[in-house]
């Protein structure tokens, strides 16, 4: 008698293609799922990145700049924005691409289902041809012998084995097909949530970009008016570049009809100031650098720069006093537009100035000590403008400071 396997034979239906199409769309599901989990853990790192933004926005609004930096950061959060509507329409594929797979997949298990159903319809058929008994003791009594009985036991229980094997399959197929029904339709749910954010985002994003339209346009009127006051600015540094020239050039031409006592003592003092860089007071106590020497880039106006010939300090109240660095001699007192008074102090070849003072203290001529005060800036300013020459040249005054 022919074994289950061997009658099953005539039946064939080719698992092995089948086996393989299923591993690989599996294989493709669990990538896709992969990345849309990926892609969903994205798009909750950009609205976080998105939402931090516009706390910096709504922070920058007291900003004496707030024109500029509210672009910059709008011009940010349309970037993110951007980068949030294609993971939504990278999210979308991926949901599109999976329900692709799952509906071949159905139509797989399908026809799997009924090639089962077909196989367990022909063992009934066989068996009811071959007249074989559904009562099992019944048709293994009946045997003509003991050999016989036993067989028939034995393909008894081949017979019920199959029969459970074959019923479990079409089972788990059964809620496997169940579960990807229900897996399609929370797909399609997320699809069109999915969309339904992709719609808002673009609303807002077009809103956000007229916004930016305004921004750029009023930076370029408040930037023609900055344009207008830095060439005022500029012509008052050159008044005060004039006037320092001025001052020392006259010194160095009076250097000459000086006495041998005199000009010791000038190499004396210029010797030791140059010992003491890097060791110099602060002109004003509890003092931040607004801007330093050189060529700086202008705060606000992109790709234009401005070239300080000393330092601005902000001084930590209004009115604050200042004082002198060093030990010398004041030769100069004057007034500059835009600076207000100018001191000019000597240190032997060496000349620090003093800006933008309110009040003078000391007089041309006056010789002054490390410490003292010699002016005071206006009850509503904190700005004071300190320069530092040697002879003609400029120099970097924080280079002579103590480190703060």
């Amino acid at each position: 008698m022919k074994s289950l396997k061997e009658r099953f034979s005539e039946f064939p239906i080719n698992t092995k293609r089948l086996s393989s199409v299923l591993v690989l769309l599996i294989l493709a599901t669990s990538l896709l799922g992969q990345t849309r989990e990926e892609l969903e853990q994205r798009r909750l790192t950009i609205l976080e990145d998105i939402e931090n933004t516009e706390e910096s926005l709504q922070k920058t609004a007291t900003d004496k700049n707030k024109n500029l930096n509210l672009l910059n950061r709008l011009e940010t959060r349309i970037g993110k924005r951007q980068e949030l509507i294609d993971n939504i329409n990278n999210s979308l594929e991926v949901i599109n691409h999976q329900m692709a797979d799952n509906d071949s997949m159905l139509t797989i298990l399908s026809v799997r289902q009924e090639d089962i159903k077909d196989q367990y319809n022909q063992l009934l058929r066989y068996t009811y041809l071959k007249k074989v008994s559904t009562n099992t003791w019944s048709y293994i009594l009946s045997s003509k012998s003991l050999n016989d009985a036993f067989i028939r036991w034995r393909y008894s229980k081949q017979f019920e084995k199959y029969c459970k094997e074959k019923s479990q399959e079409l089972t788990e197929l059964q809620e496997d097909i169940n579960e990807r029904n229900e897996f399609l339709v929370e797909s399609r749910k997320q699809q069109l949530s999915l969309a339904d954010q992709e719609t808002s985002q673009m609303g807002i994003l077009a809103k956000e970009k007229q916004e930016q339209a305004k921004l750029v346009k009023a930076l370029s009127t408040e930037e023609s008016k900055l344009k207008k006051e830095l060439d005022k600015k500029k012509k008052e540094r050159e008044r005060l570049n004039n006037a320092i020239e001025a001052i020392i050039l006259k010194e160095l031409s009076e250097k000459s009809n000086r006495s041998i006592a005199e000009s010791a003592a000038s190499l004396t003092l210029s010797e030791s100031f140059s010992e003491n860089r890097g060791k110099l007071p602060w002109p004003v106590t509890q003092a931040k650098v607004k801007s330093p020497f050189g060529v700086q880039p202008h705060p606000t106006i992109r790709g234009l720069k401005i070239d300080n010939n000393g330092v601005d300090l902000m001084a930590s109240t209004t009115g604050a006093e200042i004082t002198a660095i060093y030990n010398g001699k004041v030769i100069g007192v004057t007034s500059i537009p835009g600076y207000d008074n100018m001191i000019i102090v000597q240190h032997g070849d060496f000349y620090t100035v003093y800006s933008k003072i309110a009040s003078v203290y000391v007089s041309k001529d006056q010789e002054i000590k490390t410490g003292q005060l010699i002016g005071k800036l206006k009850d509503d300013n904190k700005e004071v403008h300190i320069e530092l020459w040697k002879n003609k040249s400029k120099m970097d005054p924080l280079k002579w400071l103590r480190k703060s």
